[in-house]
């Protein structure tokens, strides 16, 4: 009973870390489905993605200069060029982590040994104290080097989990060493590129938040990939097209017409001399309440290439511009656009009540509309309110 409860807490590290190690070896393997994880083998060569949006090609070219920085201390100049920076002490410290590990299980396998051998010696002498003691001291030790495993493999997993939920575990860099990295190396961004927030400790979460995150294995390394959005001097204000329906006949009271959007949202530059069209805001990156960082892929003059939203933005018209789409709708309208700031606006075709709930306040409003005028609402009886 007394040689379990002292080997009790050996078991329970073995068995954890036993737990973990497959883990690992489970996130690091090709054998794992492809519909689950990315994996692709050449040439004896695994490469398997955890997370991010890089290829194969992506991959071979940062394991290149991760060897090439390795290697000579010159290439990083030549990186820098190619905005490719390799942070030389995270190399390290997973050089280190490494290291460690193989040296604790060196450790842990010589006073295994050590085990055995006074075991062996126990049943030759009566000084049963003694040895005793050195059992009590070498497991003292094994357990010492199972707690540092179970800690390397903590970091490791955990590492590897937060990249993919795009979460920069610090044990890859922390905030305060990334901070040094870009602060030591911000001189030699290329021309009119300059960080989404202004460079300091203060902001540097900030600058991580709007970074995208990629890790993969390949050739025995575990790599992580931060890309920090670069942005030029460039302004755009970002408008949602938002189609609503205007009477088209006196005559006939349920016929409506209305400009079919081009996109879902027109980006024009704050001089107004260029705008590109977005299907969608998904791929921006909120940097404060107003604004975003967003890759315009194309950008087209309003002046010589105009569209119907830029014309209509950008010009007084006094008819439809030809770049426009337009329809005809007949029937009963019933349209509710919320906006910013709990605004709404409304197209309706006939009277209707609308009710507001503000905690137990219950209020109702009589809305007239006059031939489909657009109205705008604001609700600002409470901060929490309900339509009815």
């Amino acid at each position: 009973i007394q040689c379990k409860d002292v080997s009790s807490p050996l078991d329970v590290l073995l068995q954890t870390n036993y737990i973990k190690l497959q883990s690992l070896s489970h996130l690091i393997s090709n054998k794992t489905p492809t519909k689950v994880k990315r994996s692709l083998e050449f040439g004896g060569e695994i490469l398997k993605f955890f997370f991010g949006t890089l290829d194969a090609d992506d991959a071979r070219k940062y394991d290149d200069a991760i060897e090439s920085c390795q290697k000579s201390e010159t290439e990083l100049f030549h990186l820098m060029k190619d905005n490719i920076h390799i942070v030389k002490s995270t190399i390290n410290n997973f050089n280190s982590t490494i290291y460690k590990l193989n040296q604790n299980e060196i450790k842990l396998n010589a006073q295994i040994n050590n085990m055995n051998e006074i075991l062996f010696e126990i049943k030759q002498t009566d000084d049963v104290l003694y040895y005793i003691s050195r059992i009590n001291s070498l497991l003292n030790i094994i357990e010492s080097s199972l707690l540092s495993i179970s800690n390397l493999l903590d970091t490791t997993l955990n590492a590897i989990l937060f990249s993919k939920i795009n979460i920069l575990h610090p044990s890859v860099i922390s905030p305060l060493s990334l901070f040094n990295e870009l602060s030591t190396h911000s001189n030699q961004l290329k021309k009119r590129l300059d960080f989404p927030v202004e460079l300091n400790i203060d902001t540097i979460h900030s600058l991580i938040d709007v970074s995208q995150l990629s890790s993969y294995y390949y050739k025995n390394k575990i790599v992580f990939i931060l890309q920090v959005p670069l942005i030029t001097a460039d302004k755009f204000i970002v408008y949602k097209n938002i189609p609503l329906p205007t009477p088209h006949d006196d005559s006939h009271i349920q016929t409506f017409a209305l400009i079919q959007p081009s996109n879902a949202y027109i980006a024009l530059s704050d001089d107004r001399l260029h705008y590109a069209m977005l299907d969608n805001l998904s791929t921006c990156k909120i940097v404060s309440n107003n604004y975003s960082i967003c890759e315009l892929t194309s950008l087209f003059s309003t002046l010589s290439n105009p569209s119907c939203e830029s014309r209509l933005l950008t010009e007084v018209s006094l008819s439809l511009p030809r770049e426009c789409n337009s329809k005809l709708l007949y029937g009963n309208i019933d349209i509710w656009q919320k906006l910013r700031n709990n605004n709404w606006i409304y197209v309706q075709s006939d009277i209707c009540k609308l009710t507001i709930k503000c905690d137990d306040d219950i209020n109702d409003y009589i809305l007239q509309n006059i031939y489909l005028f657009v109205h705008f609402l604001i609700l600002a009886h409470c901060l929490t309110n309900t339509i009815i």
